[in-house]
């Protein structure tokens, strides 16, 4: 009984964060660890990987706004969007 509490809070966190990322709140971009990525002709780099945390910016969060390349492979991260702005 106690795995399956730990698993269940496992799974439902990140999926806490995904419901609340579009309605508004206060956030702030936590950064994770950065991805690598390889691609043609030995291309090899990476790109930070940033979800929107529970922080000082009021306002609202969508994931997957910008994007960039990453030896061809395309990458996205949040943005959020200050309440003064909307």
């Amino acid at each position: 009984m106690r795995s399956f509490r730990i698993f269940a809070s496992l799974v439902g966190f990140p999926m806490m964060l995904a419901a609340t990322a579009a309605h508004a709140g206060c956030y702030k971009y936590y950064a994770l660890a950065d991805q690598q990525c390889n691609g043609a002709d030995g291309c090899e780099g990476s790109y930070p990987v940033e979800i929107c945390y529970f922080g000082c910016t009021s306002g609202t969060c969508e994931e997957d706004v910008n994007s960039g390349l990453c030896c061809g492979h395309q990458y996205f991260l949040p943005q959020i969007y200050p309440e003064h702005l909307l």
